[in-house]
């Protein structure tokens, strides 16, 4: 059996184990599956694929947060997904006003996703720039901005855990954030019209 089936088998075991979504299986295809749910199911399947979650936030706008551990968020409006975002907690600064996170508990399996199973947190910003060339969209020194399909994807970048201290810095992925936006036949059935 290959190492890929194995790392299956494992997750579709600990899934069967714990009644809820193994931290390995967890991807965002954007135009498609998010965290293993068609990104068009409602809030509660949310809840029943990944467990309830450490709060829930009312946001501006009327969107509602489902926030996991103190590195992921779920965002809602009328039940319906809009975007999902990760960062990993231990890289943000105290000038990034963040601080409340560090009274919420990360939880025994932090919740995190990757993206088409190809962006990860603490990946090296020169491990995904394959994963950017292939789609329009621009960047700076502290983050980058995609297209792919409808879907919006942003990076930041952080400092690696050694600083600089073994070498030169190294940048890498600190916060993924992706939107997910309306299927087209509900924005149809809403009078918006997409370009040909």
């Amino acid at each position: 059996m290959t190492s890929q089936g194995l790392r299956g088998l494992l997750c579709a075991l600990l899934l069967g184990a714990s009644g809820h979504l193994a931290a390995a299986e967890l991807n965002v295809t954007p135009g498609g599956e998010v965290l293993g749910l068609p990104s068009s199911a409602p809030l509660n399947q949310f809840v029943e694929r990944l467990g309830e979650p450490t709060a829930r936030l009312p946001m501006r706008g009327g969107e509602q947060g489902l926030l996991y551990g103190n590195a992921t968020l779920l965002v809602f409006k009328n039940q319906r997904l809009t975007q999902v975002r990760c960062w990993l907690h231990s890289r943000f600064t105290p000038s990034l006003f963040l601080g409340w996170l560090d009274q919420v508990e990360p939880g025994k399996d932090p919740l995190t996703f990757a993206v088409d199973g190809t962006l990860h947190l603490g990946q090296e910003r020169g491990a995904a720039s394959g994963w950017l060339n292939g789609h329009e969209g621009d960047g700076d020194e502290l983050s980058d901005v995609r297209m792919s399909g409808n879907s919006e994807v942003w990076l930041g970048y952080g400092n690696s855990d050694d600083y600089g201290i073994q070498g030169e810095s190294r940048q890498v992925v600190v916060s993924l954030s992706v939107s997910i936006p309306e299927p087209p036949a509900a924005a149809a059935s809403m009078g918006v019209m997409s370009r040909p």
